[in-house]
């Protein structure tokens, strides 16, 4: 367990907030889309390599 609590849907609010404050409202968006961007091609990049493992785990058991 945690030492402390995550914060909740509100409290991510504000901290978004302070964000775009602190760095302005376009440079923090465009930030977030560029993190979106990122995870996308992460997840991408993620199922690519399970089709690999798949394939080659079935090439394996057409061996024996």
């Amino acid at each position: 367990m945690l030492p402390f609590n995550l914060p909740g849907g509100g409290e991510w609010l504000v901290i978004i907030g302070i964000i775009a404050l602190l760095f302005g409202g376009s440079k923090a968006m465009s930030s977030v889309k560029d993190i979106g961007k990122e995870v996308y091609k992460l997840k991408k990049d993620v199922d690519d390599l399970k089709d690999e493992v798949k394939i080659d785990i079935i090439k394996i058991n057409e061996k024996d």
